[in-house]
């Protein structure tokens, strides 16, 4: 294979990534030597061994196929294959043209926004986190999975500006208080003593309240891409905020994550974290993931005041009986356990896959994370005003 057809490998995978869709360099080192050992005889072998290799998931099919159609139709002058793929673009029509969308933006160079003169001397245009209101109030509302490039810059720039302080845990122990709570007897009858029989005062108690230790186990396995990076921006703020936070991912093995999302840069975070998994964007299997947590970092990184966030679709292709046991484990094991799942953004949602159906039994809460504002929501629930029992009973 010749060097030049390499090139244009290389650059056909940074065009899929700019698009959306997360590739490490091992895959597309891996389309290269696919391409070497099938040959390029037809277009369709060239098609059928970078979609073998490049793509993981059906989700992802459509995006491969206008990008491979647009960019191998011309190969040699990116312009045509702009001029190829744009019309379609500019074209009003709802999702799921968002994929194309997001493939005009990564194969067009930088251009001046509309309305603006053709003025080389002007400043370049930055994206902020500081949006009018209403852009923000867009934002909030879109699908991680539908985001443009320069969309999705802006969203994690406003998750890295949350400051999540989750929820804080009444314990079993008590503390004095002044005005409220229950009458402390034991001190009201001490402090009789010393004055001789007479109740001068009514000293009274309240539960004392820790903050509460977050675990999460998030799912990267081809159909959570978008949604799981995204919340790993969450999480590194979360880490910021709290640096007991413990993030472990999982798609055909667990992964722990911690040390990486402890960086100081979010992209630097995760650009460490991308280089310590080596299954990213493929396969997953919940139940022996959440077998191998319980039975290597349970006992570490759970305790009466752990809240665990499970962040995956419940697409589960192993055992649904041994998924359904393990949730049962980890559940006795924390103080609440949170499934956070995409899936929630369809109205008509409903329970039919096995895995999910396994994992609902066991959860104490099933919410959506699949925008912004879903991420505001989980904030504003598990915030410092808001109090978990003592126990590990569901509510």
């Amino acid at each position: 294979m010749s060097a030049y057809l390499a090139e244009n490998i290389l650059y056909f995978g940074r065009v899929l990534r700019s698009a959306g869709m997360a590739l490490s360099t091992e895959r597309i080192l891996m389309a290269t030597e696919a391409v070497v050992a099938v040959g390029v005889g037809s277009p369709e072998d060239l098609r059928h061994s970078l979609r073998c290799t490049l793509t993981s998931s059906p989700d992802q099919q459509e995006l491969f196929e206008q990008a491979f159609s647009a960019f191998w139709r011309d190969p040699d002058l990116l312009g045509k294959a702009m001029q190829m793929l744009l019309p379609k673009v500019e074209v009003a029509t709802p999702t799921p043209q968002e994929d194309r969308r997001r493939l005009a933006e990564a194969l067009a160079p930088p251009t001046a926004p509309r309305g603006a003169e053709d003025d080389r001397d002007q400043p370049p245009q930055t994206i902020e986190a500081t949006l009018s209101f209403s852009s923000r109030e867009l934002l909030q509302k879109a699908d991680f999975e539908s985001l443009s490039g320069a969309e999705w810059r802006a969203v994690t720039q406003l998750v890295a500006r949350l400051t999540p302080q989750l929820a804080l845990a009444r314990t079993r122990r008590h503390q004095a208080c002044a005005h409220r709570g229950q009458i402390h007897m034991r001190h009201v009858a001490r402090r009789a003593m010393r004055t001789g029989g007479e109740v001068l005062q009514l000293p009274r108690r309240v539960p004392r309240e820790r903050p509460m230790k977050v675990v999460a186990l998030v799912d990267i396995s081809g159909s959570m891409t978008s949604y799981s990076r995204m919340f790993l921006h969450f999480l590194h703020a979360l880490t910021r905020a709290d640096p007991r936070t413990q993030t472990l991912v999982f798609g055909t093995r667990l992964s722990y994550l911690t040390p990486a999302l402890r960086e100081r840069d979010a992209d630097d975070a995760l650009r460490r974290a991308v280089r310590t998994v080596e299954d990213w964007n493929g396969g997953t299997r919940i139940a022996t993931s959440l077998e191998r947590f319980n039975k290597h970092h349970a006992a570490r990184l759970l305790g009466a005041r752990t809240l665990v966030l499970l962040v995956t679709d419940g697409l589960e292709r192993d055992d649904a009986a041994l998924l359904g046991r393990e949730a049962s484990r980890l559940a006795r094991r924390c103080r609440r356990l949170v499934w956070l799942n995409p899936l929630l953004r369809y109205a008509g949602f409903e329970a039919k896959a096995s895995g999910i159906r396994a994992l609902l039994p066991h959860v104490h809460q099933h919410l959506p994370v699949h925008n912004l504002q879903s991420l505001m929501r989980l904030c504003d629930q598990y915030t410092s005003g808001m109090y978990i029992s003592a126990g590990t009973g569901r509510r």
